[in-house]
């Protein structure tokens, strides 16, 4: 953009069935990236696609029939779109469920191809709307995905039982949805989150760190070492430092810049997407990540 690299991280909505690879852009006021998309991208244009990268999806190593809950608001039905195609098409004894808020009906993306979906595999998909304006009428409430309203729509329809839950949405509803759950003794190891909007309100507290940290990455099997000064995430110190890490999002978003700690400390930026297990695999975000004594890092690809 006007001579500047640069990288951004979006969902895919295309489902793996498909031939095109699509992502759909949300244009954000002063969005640089999503501007340039919206506005100025053309046919024949070509961008430089990196990943795909990230674990938000509903596979696991479970077989035969399952209820999947799918919960997006907004712009957030982009992952769970690709998703909910995907299941329909691969496994045909799986329930699926789908909460979607949204301001109103016109603000609804995907809306008639999400009907038609509900209508073509009737008993096997529910679609149940949320919107903030509007009329009621069948398959749709008129309300936020507030935690009250969440509760409320679980209990009715029996989905506290669902083998797994998928959310995407704004910060709020994705707040409402951990407290529905946890009211609802859901166990919150059968959630899956994508977050695109992490909702920092806290500034960092950097005068905790040391002023000078050096840090040794691995990859491949040669090592580097570089010096992490005050205030530099370690990806910005690698890039400093002629280093390669891979990244996309830069905000701990996307998961695209996870590596392994072997050694020593990092304090990362919270919220940011990276699960329980991966924590305690050892994995950490250098987009967001900043050491507190001598580090050893692995890259993992």
């Amino acid at each position: 953009v006007d001579g500047v690299m640069l990288r951004r991280a979006y969902s895919i909505s295309a489902t793996p069935s498909t031939d095109a690879l699509s992502i759909t852009v949300k244009r954000i006021p002063e969005g640089r990236v999503s501007t340039s998309l919206v506005r100025d991208l053309a046919e024949g244009d070509w961008l430089d696609v990196a990943g795909p990268s990230g674990s938000f999806s509903a596979r696991t190593t479970a077989t035969g029939p399952r209820q999947l809950v799918l919960i997006a608001g907004g712009s957030g039905i982009t992952p769970l779109r690709s998703i909910t195609r995907d299941v329909l098409e691969s496994e045909p004894e799986t329930r699926v469920v789908l909460v979607y808020g949204n301001r109103s009906k016109e603000d609804t993306l995907f809306r008639n191809e999400l009907e038609e979906l509900a209508h073509l595999h009737k008993g096997r998909f529910a679609l149940h709307q949320l919107r903030e304006a509007g009329e009621a009428s069948e398959g749709v409430q008129i309300g936020r995905p507030n935690e009250d309203t969440l509760v409320a729509l679980f209990q009715e329809h029996g989905l506290a039982r669902a083998d797994l839950v998928l959310s995407c949405g704004p910060k709020p509803m994705m707040d409402a949805l951990r407290g529905a759950l946890q009211r609802l003794r859901f166990d919150t190891r059968n959630l899956r989150e994508e977050r695109f909007d992490l909702g920092r309100g806290e500034e960092r507290n950097d005068a905790e760190l040391p002023l000078e940290v050096p840090v040794e990455v691995t990859r491949d099997g040669a090592s580097h070492t570089m010096r992490v000064v005050r205030g530099k995430t370690l990806l910005e110190a690698a890039t400093e430092s002629g280093i390669t890490l891979p990244y996309s999002c830069q905000l701990g978003g996307c998961g695209a810049c996870k590596v392994r700690l072997l050694e020593g400390e990092v304090v990362m930026e919270e919220p940011n997407c990276l699960s329980a297990s991966e924590r305690a695999e050892g994995l950490v975000l250098s987009c967001v990540g900043r050491p507190r004594s001598h580090v050893r890092l692995e890259v993992l690809r």
